[in-house]
C-alpha cells in the first residue's frame, strides 16, 4: 500500500480492478504505521473472519443478520462494550453490516488472545481490554470463539508479533 492519496497508473488500476473481480477483498495491510502489530493482526483477522469463517461457518460466523456473531455483536452494543457510532457514515447497508461484524469478530479474537494491553490500541470503539474481562462480560462471545476459532487457528507467538515491528 502506497498511502491514502496514492494514484494508480492506468496499468496498475486495471490490475487492481482484475484483482478485485477475481478475489474477495475486505481490507488492506499497511506498512510502517504506528501500531504495526495491531495493523497486521487486525487486517489478517478481517480476511480470516469476513471471508474464511463467513463461508465455512455461515450460521455462526456469517456476515449476516442471521448469524450467531450478529446476535453476540448486538449484545456487546446493547451493553455498551462496542460503540459503533463511528461507522454510521457508511451509507450502504450491506457494507455497513460487513464492517460492523468484521470489526466485532476482530475485537473478540484479539481480546481473547490478550493482545490489546501490550499492543493497543488503548482507546477504541471496543471497551474490553482483556480475555478475563471478555469472559466475564460477554461469555457467549467467548464460547463462540472457543467452539470455532480455536479449532481453525491459534494466536501468533510473541516472536512472530515482534517480527512485524522490525
Amino acid at each position: 500500500f502506497k498511502g491514502e492519496n496514492y494514484e494508480f497508473s492506468s496499468s496498475d488500476e486495471e490490475k487492481w480492478d482484475r484483482t478485485m473481480i477475481a478475489n474477495s477483498i475486505c481490507d488492506i495491510i499497511m506498512e510502517g504505521v504506528t501500531g504495526q502489530v495491531t495493523e497486521v493482526v487486525e487486517h489478517i483477522l478481517h480476511f480470516v473472519t469476513a471471508i474464511g469463517m463467513h463461508y465455512t461457518f455461515p450460521n455462526e460466523w456469517g456476515i449476516s443478520r442471521d448469524s450467531e456473531l450478529y446476535i453476540q455483536m448486538n449484545q456487546a452494543i446493547d451493553n455498551g462494550f462496542y460503540d459503533i457510532e463511528q461507522y454510521d457514515e457508511i451509507d450502504q447497508e450491506e457494507e455497513h453490516l460487513r464492517v460492523l461484524l468484521q470489526e466485532y469478530a476482530y475485537w473478540i479474537i484479539y481480546t481473547i488472545w490478550d493482545l490489546r494491553v501490550p499492543y493497543g490500541p488503548k482507546n477504541a470503539e471496543w471497551s474490553i481490554m482483556t480475555k478475563s474481562e471478555l469472559i466475564d462480560k460477554l461469555p457467549n462471545s467467548y464460547k463462540l470463539h472457543k467452539k470455532y476459532v480455536t479449532k481453525v487457528f491459534n494466536a501468533p507467538t510473541k516472536t512472530r508479533l515482534e517480527s512485524f515491528i522490525n
